[in-house]
């Protein structure tokens, strides 16, 4: 089990800054680190050093003003006393302004607040872990122009057999009340209530270590009458827990305890989208490092999304941030420099991405929630920066993705077709399109421009071989990205996969067509039709459908058509116009009354003759396959798709010599030399 760490800030005052590590940066690293990140870099801002006089230690994060053009935060210690401080600062990293000092030993102030504010028009609320009349923290309101600060509660010694005091948390708002959780050391921490002008304080829920120990940095979720949140420490196994209680401190349910395995001491809490829950813990997982995690609010489908390895990042203290489908966060430790990430995921666990790692320079080991203003993160780092006091930033994320409409299969059954509905803007310079070519890792196939129709023929065969695209092998993923006029790149599309039907005996399978991130079978989707083209002649008609949820249809008539053609489509609520001809269903690849079993390419049924040769070559294959010519430095001469069992090939133009001639089909390669004489 992890070690337990308990601090006690009202004791020790702040967290002392050497618990956590310091990295001084070797020059070489550092080179290599800004030679890799260079396009990381030119997204992360640094808006603020701190420098001790104007704050220190930023454990919580920065919120926004209503125009988005102001950011507020508290800092954990410095100013005049070391207590702390409440701070603006325009989100262009201008006009700092220091909108209170906490003192310590008055008991009229609070010191050392580790949370983040929360605001309600021009007031900000905010708590302290320590300070105030019994030194275990207070609650107070402020107004956003530093005037009228006002302690609202001083936390109790003790309310029954635990502390309720010294709060690590942010306060959630709903109307005129405020929620919240305290870390409570020596005791364990409580759930409680407080109206926003300090009247009717109410200890909602004691911990008692079954049910939880130390609520951490994060805010409540609430939704209607309910309230969501975590616990470092207790439950069933020590390392923490996920709960729900009654805003009026009734029906409390533990939803999950963290048992390494499934993750450990969730040091943020969890954020709410519709019936899920998605939060991080710092600890557990299959390294040790932390996960992210899902988990639906009455307890079950707990879905570990995630596991840090180091590499992309090491303890996720903070609340996750929801944006869409997309999750942002900050691990702080790990990564380049072993100072801390920034990362994004899909809601569905795919797609993970560490977008930044932090240096000591920029900022390091960030603790708390993310802000997001449009594609703008801001944060906070606890240290690094120009005096190693910590540092505010922003990051410039990836605008969000157009996606894709529709992958479908030409009527040749040559080539895969990806279209997308081209938005009306003005600012985009081309769409790129990917594919899939091993597990979860896409690679370029091209580029449109935006002036151009918004669909792309799937062509590309060698470059990614033997991840060819070929709609007669298998399906394939794809995804969409665009790039606009001043070289930005958006967000990768969920992808699609296309359609592969097999047939066996007159028989038809086939896969879902599925969205990455919707379930399956998609919701727009309400039937699959097999469709055949009797003698080959082009005219399709329907033999007969099922539901979307069925992938198999048997026809009837099949042996009565033996030139005859089968593919398989989607009847959906989805239309797709690319500016050239609209798309209202996706069709498969195309399976004849023979294609149930293939010929492979193998050394003795692929033939070229005359060889050597002079002018005219003829290639004999048993099956489709695409023909790449070299010289013998390995440079490509001739790549061209052969269709037909035999093809005759110019080779007069080429020099005398040696030439390596490769036979490639999805599953094969064989390779011959030629001589040209």
């Amino acid at each position: 089990m992890p070690k337990k760490i308990i601090f006690k800030p009202q004791s020790v005052g702040i967290i002392p800054k050497h618990y956590f590590i310091k990295t001084n940066c070797i020059m070489v690293l550092l080179i290599i680190f800004l030679a890799f990140c260079s396009i990381a870099n030119a997204q992360y801002t640094k808006l603020l050093d701190f420098n001790n006089s104007n704050g220190n230690s930023p454990f919580g994060s920065v919120i926004l003003s209503d125009n988005d053009s102001v950011l507020y935060g508290m800092t954990s210690s410095g100013g005049p006393t070391n207590g702390g401080i409440i701070f603006s600062i325009k989100t262009d990293g201008t006009g700092y302004t220091n909108l209170h000092t906490f003192i310590q030993g008055v008991t009229t102030e609070g010191s050392y607040p580790l949370g983040s504010l929360i605001r309600s028009g021009n007031v900000l609320y905010g708590m302290t872990s320590s300070g105030g009349t019994n030194s275990n923290g207070t609650i107070f309101s402020i107004n956003t122009d530093g005037s009228t600060y006002t302690i609202l509660y001083n936390f109790f010694d003790s309310v029954g057999n635990t502390i309720s005091g010294n709060p690590w948390s942010t306060l959630t708002l709903s109307g005129n009340v405020l929620y919240g959780t305290t870390y409570g050391a020596p005791g364990n921490g409580n759930v409680f209530s407080i109206h926003t002008d300090g009247s009717v304080y109410t200890d909602l829920l004691d911990f008692n270590m079954a049910n939880g120990q130390h609520p951490g940095y994060g805010a409540l979720a609430f939704n209607v009458n309910v309230l969501y949140g975590t616990t470092m420490y207790g439950g069933s196994n020590g390392i923490g827990t996920i709960f729900s209680i009654h805003t009026n401190g009734t029906g409390y349910h533990k939803l999950l305890d963290f048992n390494t395995a499934n993750g450990g001491m969730p040091y943020g809490s969890v954020v709410l989208s519709g019936n899920m829950l998605f939060g991080a813990t710092a600890a557990g997982g299959a390294y040790d490092h932390g996960v992210i995690y899902s988990i639906h609010t009455d307890g079950t489908s707990y879905k570990k999304l995630f596991d840090f390895d180091n590499t992309n990042g090491i303890s996720p203290d903070g609340t996750l941030t929801l944006s869409d489908n997309l999750l942002y966060g900050t691990t702080s430790g790990g990564g380049v420099n072993q100072t801390g990430t920034i990362f994004s995921i899909d809601t569905s666990g795919t797609g993970f991405q560490s977008l930044y790692s932090f240096n000591t320079p920029t900022g390091t080991q960030p603790r708390a929630q993310l802000t997001l203003s449009g594609n703008i993160l801001y944060g906070t780092g606890v240290i690094g920066g120009a005096f190693d006091d910590g540092v505010v930033f922003s990051f410039k994320t990836k605008p969000a993705a157009i996606p894709i409409c529709m992958v479908t299969v030409d009527d040749s059954s040559k080539y895969n077709h990806i279209v997308w509905d081209k938005p009306l803007v003005n600012n985009i310079d081309s769409f790129i399109i990917y594919r899939e070519i091993t597990s979860n890792v896409y690679k370029p196939l091209g580029a449109v421009p935006y002036a151009a129709i918004s669909e792309f023929v799937d062509t590309v065969r060698t470059k990614y071989f033997p991840f060819t695209g070929n709609p007669n092998s298998g399906t394939f993923r794809y995804k969409l990205q665009y790039r606009d006029i001043n070289g930005n790149y958006s967000a990768f599309s969920p992808y699609h996969n296309t359609l592969f039907v097999t047939q066996s005996g007159g028989t038809f399978n086939w896969n879902q067509y599925t969205i990455e991130g919707d379930s399956a079978p998609l919701p727009a989707l309400t039937a699959y039709v097999l469709y055949r083209d009797d003698n080959n002649t082009g005219a399709w008609h329907a033999v007969q459908g099922v539901s979307g949820t069925q992938t198999t249809i048997t026809d009837p008539d099949f042996s009565s058509f033996p030139n005859g053609r089968w593919r398989v489509e989607t009847t959906w609520n989805i239309s797709c116009s690319s500016s050239k001809s609209s798309y209202s269903t996706s069709k498969s690849n195309v399976k004849t009354a023979t294609t149930g079993i293939e010929t492979f390419l193998n050394s003795e049924n692929v033939k070229i003759f005359p060889n050597p040769a002079n002018d005219i070559i003829t290639i004999s294959i048993p099956q489709q396959a695409t023909i790449e010519i070299t010289n013998i430095q390995g440079q490509i001469i001739k790549t061209l798709n052969i269709t037909n069992q035999e093809t005759t090939i110019d080779v007069s133009g080429l020099s005398g010599g040696v030439y390596i001639i490769k036979v490639m089909s999805d599953k094969r390669v064989v390779v011959r030399k030629l001589i040209k004489q």
